[in-house]
């Protein structure tokens, strides 16, 4: 009679048990509903301009720039006086970058810059059309876009990055001297100091590298063939060319000796072509050296020339920001 009481009290034990999962099992599914219900209220609750924006704001930070293009030019169809104009047309830009489209970003970059050349947004479109001609190796034109950004706005915060970035790219066009100046124009309270005090000397320790001249190698290895490839570090090569010119040379002299003209003729046109054969080796050997010494410098500089950058969306005269505009984009571009 015992343990049928027990058995009755674990029954009763065991429904109350399950009775209360089931109750949990009920809120958490109500709760799911009701989340779900107001995130599509909230939904409904936009506009179309804001789900327009909403969207390509969406592609874009998926990636999806060519996609998202389409949907803020169907913004600025539809809304062509709207105060977010000029931002969704900088995001144009930005998404043409990032895709890679190079002549469609700077054009839309230069054009931003004339629209809004006393605005942050312009200022930041015209350092961007000289960020997009860095990054599509235009390195010449990029250089002298961010002098152009320097003398139109002196006082910009961006100044030292414009500085920084043409010494990185006088470092990559080996032109040491202009590289030194520019990074010692860095000011001493800027971020960038350390980075640029540390390339300026780099950039000077650079200049007296002891590099090889190609002009001296051809002259040597015209004098005396392989003599170039020496003085260049290939020792084989030079070996190779001193015997196999040798080698001709005194088969020419030999053919010549024994009256065998033909013979001696077919070799010396031969012994003309390992010659001059000879002396380009020269030259491209001492190229070479070149490279591979100055890349071997420039990797740990390239590293320090890599920055991140932010655009600030909240602009002057863009204080209606729904939740479509609140996005904050964020771009980290290595050199």
């Amino acid at each position: 009679m015992l343990e049928g009481r027990i058995r009755e009290e674990g029954k009763g034990y065991g429904f109350v048990l399950l009775a209360f999962w089931l109750l949990l099992l009920v809120l958490i599914l109500m709760a799911a509903i009701q989340q779900q219900a107001a995130g599509a209220a909230e939904l409904s609750a936009l506009t179309e301009r804001e789900k327009i924006l909403a969207f390509a704001d969406h592609l874009f930070e998926t990636g999806e720039y060519y996609r998202a293009i389409t949907e803020y030019f169907r913004f600025l169809f539809f809304f062509p006086t709207d105060p977010m104009v000029g931002l969704v047309r900088l995001k144009i830009a930005y998404a043409y970058q990032r895709g890679a489209q190079w002549e469609d970003a700077g054009q839309q970059f230069e054009t931003l810059c004339r629209d809004f050349k006393d605005q942050e947004l312009g200022r930041q479109a015209c350092f961007q059309a000289a960020e997009t001609l860095r990054l599509s190796g235009n390195f010449r034109q990029a250089i002298i876009r961010y002098r152009q950004f320097i003398e139109a706005y002196p006082k910009d915060e961006r100044i030292e990055q414009a500085l920084f970035r043409i010494g990185c790219l006088h470092l990559e066009l080996h032109e040491w001297l202009d590289a030194e100046r520019a990074f010692s124009q860095v000011k001493s309270d800027s971020q960038l100091t350390l980075s640029a005090v540390f390339l300026s000397r780099e950039a000077r320790r650079l200049a007296d590298l002891p590099l090889k001249k190609p002009g001296l190698a051809a002259t040597l290895s015209a004098i005396v063939p392989g003599a170039g490839q020496v003085y260049a570090g290939r020792y084989r090569d030079g070996i190779a060319a001193f015997l196999v010119n040798g080698g001709f040379i005194w088969g020419v002299a030999e053919a010549f000796d024994q009256n065998q003209k033909g013979l001696g003729s077919i070799l010396l046109v031969m012994e003309l072509g390992w010659y001059a054969g000879n002396i380009y080796s020269a030259m491209n050997s001492s190229r070479k050296f070149n490279q591979q010494t100055l890349e071997k410098n420039l990797v740990s500089l390239r590293e320090r020339c890599s920055l991140s950058f932010r655009i600030k969306e909240g602009m002057k005269g863009h204080n209606h920001r729904t939740k479509a505009e609140k996005y904050q984009l964020s771009f980290d571009f290595l050199f």
